[in-house]
């Protein structure tokens, strides 16, 4: 069965970008519903557990009525899963290397400070709820890509390396209707050295997929 990610800081480790209450109800009501209706889904349906990226990168492969389904529920499962994988406190330590990812991010964007402009501004043109996310192909380019709702990139051929949410629950909490400080504090806390495992992973996940 699916399960929820475990969180690799303290529900208050991002204050004041993202308080314990946000987190916590984040993180043990929402993500974890999510995770429950889909495996509810897989069991009433007695689908098989694969992997959850495995999965949503074939929805082809199932009936149509439930992989639209295992795109909500799945799609809001993975979603979540890698928006807390994305996510590190400022101040926890994190080594200098020049990663395989920054290179990329080098050269396909300019700088890693280009890119988080990028992402900012791609977070605050999703008008209701979506997502932000930034994304491998099969020939390991990178490009940033908006979903609505719970649609997970998977599902659209892409593999998810950066994952930041804009439903109203993941900022309202701490800033009502303020996307903006929201997004601007958000992209400051994202683990990149995380987005480089992520990367790597999808250079095997394409292999294994063709």
């Amino acid at each position: 069965m699916y399960e929820l990610v475990p969180l690799k800081f303290s529900s208050n480790a991002l204050e004041p970008s993202l308080s314990e209450t946000n987190i916590d109800e984040h993180y043990y009501t929402l993500y974890k519903n999510y995770k429950n209706k889909l495996n509810s889904l897989m069991i009433a349906n007695d689908l098989k557990f694969i992997e959850i990226e495995y999965l949503l990168y074939n929805l082809e492969n199932f009936d149509p009525k439930i992989a639209k389904q295992l795109s909500r529920y799945g799609g809001g499962y993975a979603n979540h899963t890698l928006f807390f994988e994305s996510l590190i406190p400022t101040n926890y330590f994190q080594t200098a290397d020049y990663t395989v990812l920054d290179s990329e991010i080098d050269k396909q964007f300019g700088s890693k400070n280009d890119l988080k402009l990028l992402l900012e501004k791609n977070l605050l043109s999703i008008f209701s709820n979506g997502w932000t996310f930034l994304v491998a192909d099969n020939l390991g380019n990178l490009k940033i890509i908006n979903t609505k709702d719970q649609l997970s990139p998977l599902t659209l051929g892409y593999y998810p390396l950066i994952a930041l949410d804009m439903w109203e629950h993941s900022y309202y909490f701490d800033y009502l209707s303020d996307k903006f400080s929201y997004a601007s504090n958000l992209i400051e806390l994202i683990d990149f050295k995380s987005a480089n495992i992520k990367y790597l992973k999808s250079i095997t996940f394409f292999k294994n997929n063709q």
